[in-house]
């Protein structure tokens, strides 16, 4: 849709004549807009999603994509795990479970090759969306000890929990707990 409404906003400036290079170039910028997809893991993509790597500096952050699938198997986590897709090309994992209630982003990781281009929170920002839009919650916890990925997280509105509770679950786990309170609507 927002394709549709670009190609007839750059064909109308090409009737008059208002089209130039740099119009042109900005026109490729905003027609190459970011598409994130969720799909399910399947027997199709699922070596190339245990296949992603984090990088270095966040592997020991995260757990192995194949650990988190047996582990949502396993543990018989009502949620879901989904691949993430940048304009088509497997980029990352994402497991949501309700083992913290509301909703927890339980895993989310980014590979290596696609990290510190801003796929990582554009695929972040659609997430908070597509859980707004298929759970009925009204607030996202997720835990982290990882200072890249908090700075992200706090960036998309995530606040440390400071209570009892994020106390509590720091003393246990040795990561802060936060939270993304959704704002009702009027």
């Amino acid at each position: 849709m927002l394709e549709n409404i670009i190609i007839k906003i750059v064909l109308n400036f090409s009737k008059n004549k208002f089209l130039n290079f740099t119009n042109h170039f900005f026109f490729i910028l905003i027609y190459s807009v970011m598409e994130i997809k969720l799909r399910v893991i399947n027997k199709n993509n699922y070596r190339k999603v245990c296949e992603l790597y984090p990088g270095k500096l966040n592997e020991k952050f995260i757990e192995k994509n194949h650990y988190s699938l047996l582990e949502f198997i396993y543990h018989k986590y009502k949620g879901e795990c989904k691949a993430i897709y940048y304009n088509d090309k497997l980029v990352g994992f994402l497991m949501i479970t309700e083992i913290m209630k509301p909703i927890y982003i339980h895993r989310f990781m980014i590979d290596e090759k696609f990290q510190n281009k801003g796929i990582g929170t554009k695929s972040f920002k659609y997430i908070i969306n597509y859980i707004k839009q298929n759970y009925n919650v009204k607030s996202i916890l997720l835990s982290t000890d990882n200072p890249i990925a908090k700075s992200m997280y706090l960036k998309c509105g995530f606040k440390v929990r400071t209570d009892k509770k994020g106390k509590e679950y720091f003393k246990k786990h040795k990561e802060e707990l936060m939270e993304l309170v959704f704002l009702s609507s009027p």
